[in-house]
């Protein structure tokens, strides 16, 4: 037996060395490669601009467009239809529907957590999943980034709001930034108007020729979702508090430089209905991008915005607008065609030619994309020397397609799996064979419904019984939120349930005579394995990242500790599956004290667990790998 117990702990370790192989393979890497001459590339535009005359129209544009102040105001969970679907931020869709501000809507990649989006919107990059776990322990950017970049260039910035911006970006920001924790989620006003009071010290007048660039990082929106959902009535009044202080913002700027700054309002990710995020759902992914500068543009009434773009494309947008080289990494289309006022046509050449370059250095280009830069070249060197003015309007829309069309391919490319490595974690993990839903992605999606469905028979002769455990199970089920489209209609029942399940477990133990008790344990031994799985979906988990409820990470907790509050997470995500095992395994081992036969079951059943949990692992794995390309992978 002591020998059966050493082989049992040496497949648990084989199946933690699997499950570490097959992460190492399957989450994406970055594998850019910058030669010599790639990087040469990067000053070409700048010695092409050298090479003008002083006198040329082109340098006398491009050094008039300098922009005196840019604010940049990030809303946490800022849902696309929060401000397309709804009425309540009345000021800033006046400024889009009069033609001062242009509104899109952009697509963010998963995982939709806040620390993976800020490094999206100032490295331009596509965050890999392990970004999520290292949201609970933010550590200093070490992509290339516009706020490095602006630090090398010497632009002053300021920040008010997320702590976690001075950690990924320290010594970045001036003395005057002010960081506020984002671990009381219980709060949706304090947090938010120790925001707002600094930006408005830093709008006075003694302040405001301190700096070049501010931002803002608003959290209350997120609080309430993780708090009361993402239908609550606070919803609205949030809203309405972030469009009084655009407005704020907006006003006051535009009383000290008129028409000289841009304002840019975008949320890092969405929310669901049930306030959470994370996954790939259009209400986590789909985040309004909102450009305002006070310049008149074309009245855009019919629709709120221009256009479908990513939101990494807010990175090379603020690299034109600062005047800075593009961060070597970025994935972004600059917006500057979508934007541009008083800008000449060739100013907005001249950025998209930096972005093709930028993208030609990192390993996609297309003979369209050559083609474009060398059009590029040649109608500007027009400009530059003769002042010869061309109609560009066919060219920059040519540009700006194949720019798309480069920008789909890279996002593609970051999923880039090691195939050899995920064969031989599924390899070491693989045993036999197992449940055929886990190749089947909407099984997958709907495995809490499965489980009502599982609870098979396997004494006939017990159905009665069988029958009210699968009741109990059932009512357990529909406990939780997670219930979206089976069974009832309502959210819950619980409100429906007076006397709770104690009345079940008493019809339960009245039928059974004390005969029957030996076979009900066995019936609850031996279908042990499904109800573990099945009291996770019965806490109202799901396969679905937004269904974790991170609020109860950060239950009493009065500073930062981010092991805890991942300690809390997991616990609490997990504690239906750990109850019902330790309350079997403690049910087996006071047994075992006075049957010599259930001592010898509870060991062979423990080997039934562990095969039968190493083979569900092996196959989700393969499961994983086969579907690697499916859209919800990631969530």
């Amino acid at each position: 037996m002591c020998l059966k117990n050493v082989w049992i702990l040496a497949l648990c370790f084989l199946q933690i060395a699997a499950i570490s192989f097959f992460i190492s393979g399957f989450f994406p890497k970055q594998t850019y490669s910058y030669t010599d001459s790639e990087n040469n590339e990067e000053n070409a535009v700048n010695n092409f601009l050298n090479e003008c005359p002083h006198d040329s129209i082109l340098k006398e544009t491009l050094m008039k467009q300098t922009i005196a102040k840019i604010v940049v105001i990030l809303i946490d969970a800022w849902q696309e239809q929060f401000f397309y679907g709804r009425k309540a931020m009345r000021f800033l869709r006046q400024l889009t529907s009069n033609g001062q501000a242009v509104a899109f809507i952009g697509h963010v990649q998963t995982p939709t957590v806040t620390m993976p989006r800020i490094k999206a919107v100032t490295a331009g990059i596509v965050p890999s999943f392990a970004d999520v776990v290292m949201n609970f322990a933010s550590t200093s950017i070490s992509s290339d980034n516009i706020i490095g970049r602006l630090h090398d260039k010497g632009c002053r910035c300021t920040f008010c709001g997320d702590e976690t911006w001075l950690r990924l970006f320290p010594s970045r920001f001036d003395n005057h930034s002010v960081g506020v924790t984002s671990f009381y989620v219980s709060d949706f006003k304090e947090v938010d108007d120790n925001v707002t009071l600094c930006m408005r010290s830093r709008l006075e007048n003694s302040a405001v020729e301190t700096w070049d660039v501010m931002i803002l990082h608003y959290l209350g929106l997120d609080h309430i979702g993780h708090s009361l959902g993402g239908r609550h009535s606070e919803i609205n009044s949030k809203l309405i508090e972030m469009d009084s202080v655009i407005k704020e913002i907006y006003e006051k700027l535009h009383e000290i430089y008129s028409t000289n700054f841009s304002i840019i309002v975008f949320g890092d990710h969405g929310m669901t209905e049930g306030g959470g995020h994370g996954g790939s759902s259009k209400l986590e992914t789909h985040v309004p991008i909102v450009y305002v500068d006070g310049k008149k543009r074309r009245s855009n009434s019919e629709t709120l915005y221009v256009a479908s773009v990513e939101q990494v494309d807010i990175v090379p947008t603020l690299a034109t607008l600062l005047n800075i080289s593009i961060p070597e990494e970025n994935l972004g289309v600059t917006l500057l065609p979508y934007i541009a006022t008083d800008r000449s046509r060739f100013s907005v050449l001249l950025s998209l030619l930096r972005n093709a370059k930028q993208f030609r250095k990192l390993g996609r280009t297309s003979d369209k994309l050559n083609h474009c830069i060398s059009r590029s070249y040649d109608s500007l060197q027009k400009y530059c020397v003769k002042n010869m003015s061309l109609n560009i309007d066919g060219l920059i829309e040519e540009c700006l397609e194949e720019l798309h069309q480069v920008q789909s391919q890279l996002i593609r490319m970051e999923t880039d799996f090691d195939v050899v490595q995920i064969m031989i974690a599924i390899g070491l993990s693989f045993t036999l064979f197992h449940s055929a839903s886990f190749f089947a992605s909407s099984l997958i999606e709907e495995e809490h419904d499965l489980h009502i469905y599982s609870d098979n028979p396997t004494k006939f002769r017990k159905m009665i019984i069988i029958l009210f455990l699968t009741v109990i199970h059932r009512l357990c089920r529909s406990y939780t939120e997670s219930n979206r489209r089976r069974w009832i209609l309502e959210k819950s029942i619980s409100r429906n349930n007076k006397t709770g399940l104690v009345n079940y477990y008493e019809i339960l133990t009245s039928i059974g005579s004390s005969n029957d008790m030996p076979d009900i344990a066995s019936l609850l031994s031996s279908s042990k394995l499904n109800y573990l799985g099945s009291t996770y979906h019965a806490n109202g988990n799901s396969n679905n990242l937004s269904t974790i409820d991170v609020a109860v990470g950060f239950a009493g907790v009065e500073t930062y500790q981010p092991v805890r509050i991942a300690m809390q997470i997991v616990l609490n995500t997990y504690f239906g599956p750990l109850l019902t095992m330790f309350g079997w395994w403690q049910y087996l081992v006071g047994k075992s004290l006075t049957s010599d036969f259930l001592s010898q079951k509870r060991k062979a059943l423990l080997c039934w667990v562990c095969f039968v949990l190493q083979l569900n692992m092996s196959l989700c794995l393969l499961s994983l790998y086969i579907q690697r390309y499916h859209l919800f992978v990631w969530s």
